[in-house]
């Protein structure tokens, strides 16, 4: 695993892939599967690259978690449109106090028909880069 600190302005999460998401102990972690936007000095660290070029198999990990929102709305496509259905909220509360930044991500969840939109309050942010065949957990 690559761990990368303080490189929020080298990514762009706007329309990842997601997949689990962990808190606990004012940390989160959220797995992105793919479409992960990096800059050129990040893409090669990358094991999963697709082929508009953009990156998956990483975690983003927040510490010192004040506040966590993670609102995933799910969706039917139908022939006449969309159809919405219920949304399904997980919402943290920790300890951070200091120095917070907001961070706000969105995009959609791995294996799901559904829209998501995540909101973070944090001290800091890194970026964990897996390796190819490294699993998605830690032990």
């Amino acid at each position: 695993m690559k761990i990368i600190e303080n490189c929020w302005e080298e990514i762009n999460a706007s329309e990842c892939d997601y997949g689990a998401h962990l808190c606990s102990n004012s940390v989160a972690k959220i797995y992105v599967n793919n479409w992960l936007d990096v800059g050129s000095d990040l893409f090669d660290l990358f094991s999963r690259k697709n082929e508009e070029g953009f990156v998956g198999h990483c975690l983003l990990v927040f510490r010192g978690v004040r506040e966590f929102d993670f609102v995933a709305h799910q969706y039917e496509q139908r022939n006449e449109g969309v159809l919405w259905g219920d949304r399904v909220v997980f919402r943290y509360e920790g300890q951070g106090s200091k120095d917070l930044k907001k961070y706000y991500l969105s995009g959609g969840l791995h294996g799901f028909s559904a829209s998501v939109s995540i909101a973070i309050e944090a001290e800091q942010f890194s970026l964990h880069v897996l390796d190819k065949n490294e699993p998605g957990r830690e032990s």
